[in-house]
């Protein structure tokens, strides 16, 4: 859907009422503001405001209404809501009142990011995997089970979860091509098939969310761990894949705020390469793997981030 019109008429048809206009924080914190169905109209035309001075990575802002602006084609209804007079999210984009983009605006800097690679005549396509954790709760989290890597149930006891995450994210348009128990006790793996940079981490935040749902309405509580993005690049690959291997090290001093870091590359050939972050806004893990093998040193991608979210990730 790419109007206004088409998206009122998939509302009215679907029974969608309310409308969660979404973004990120600074630090990968999906936000929101809900509004009923018929104000998407106003959403479109002006935006939604909203006080950012309450936002990680915002609050610097002098001006502190900002708003949000809705990407037409990011619709999709909230599978986990009621059935009837049912609840939808679309993404969005963070502006100012002038209507320009915000600089902290995340997965605008990511889109960027994918400009510039396509003006090098790079193309990248993304898979990923992501690792999470069931813990079960009742003073204090315990892993959800004892089970180890590839197990059955009944020894896999986060199975359950595993498929009821997977039909929801299908139910989404967002395909899981496979699923298993990890390592850990409690610890769980879905993996995802290529797509482009952003539709990867769009998909990185919507899981997420998945997760958490599927969880606490099994009494039980998830995290994720870590994610691996499998990136495969055409063009002059060799170049990108070299330079984002040689920073890695370089990579590492952005620390994630809350613990998380780089942690390593998987696999490296001709044409692609795995690296796994923890933690990470998908947004800013991504840019900063495509500024890399685009031959910026840290210092360069350092001084490419808006100072509230560089002071947050130095």
């Amino acid at each position: 859907m790419k109007s206004v019109r088409e998206i009122a008429d998939f509302c009215a048809d679907e029974d969608i009422k309310f409308v969660k206009l979404t973004f990120c924080d600074a630090v990968g914190q999906q936000k929101n503001v809900s509004i009923p169905a018929g104000e998407l109209e106003r959403a479109f035309e002006y935006g939604i405001a909203f006080d950012a001075s309450a936002i990680r990575g915002f609050e610097n802002e002098t001006h502190s209404d900002l708003f949000l602006s809705p990407e037409p084609d990011t619709l999709t209804i909230l599978p986990w809501r009621p059935e009837k007079q049912r609840v939808a999210r679309i993404l969005c984009s963070v502006r100012r009142p002038d209507g320009s983009i915000h600089e902290c605006d995340t997965r605008s800097l990511l889109k960027k990011a994918v400009r510039e690679a396509e003006n090098a005549g790079l193309y990248l396509s993304v898979g990923a995997e992501n690792k999470f954790t069931v813990y079960g709760t009742d003073s204090r989290l315990f892993p959800a089970d004892n089970a180890a890597y590839l197990d059955l149930e009944p020894e896999d006891g986060c199975c359950d979860i595993r498929r009821q995450v997977c039909l929801m994210l299908e139910s989404m348009g967002i395909p899981v091509n496979r699923s298993n128990h990890g390592l850990a006790a409690g610890q769980n793996s879905l993996g995802f098939g290529g797509m482009s940079v952003l539709r990867a981490a769009d998909t990185m935040m919507t899981t997420l969310t998945a997760i958490k749902v599927i969880a606490a309405e099994n009494e039980l509580y998830a995290e994720t761990g870590h994610i691996t993005y499998d990136i495969n690049v055409s063009g002059d690959s060799g170049s990108f894949i070299r330079s984002t291997a040689g920073r890695l090290a370089e990579l590492k001093r952005f620390f994630v705020p809350g613990g998380g870091a780089w942690k390593d590359i998987t696999r490296m050939d001709s044409s692609s390469i795995k690296v796994t972050a923890i933690g990470a806004n998908p947004f800013i893990a991504l840019m900063l793997i495509i500024y890399a093998g685009l031959g910026n040193d840290v210092g360069s991608i350092y001084n490419r981030l808006p100072k509230p979210i560089a002071d947050l990730y130095s």
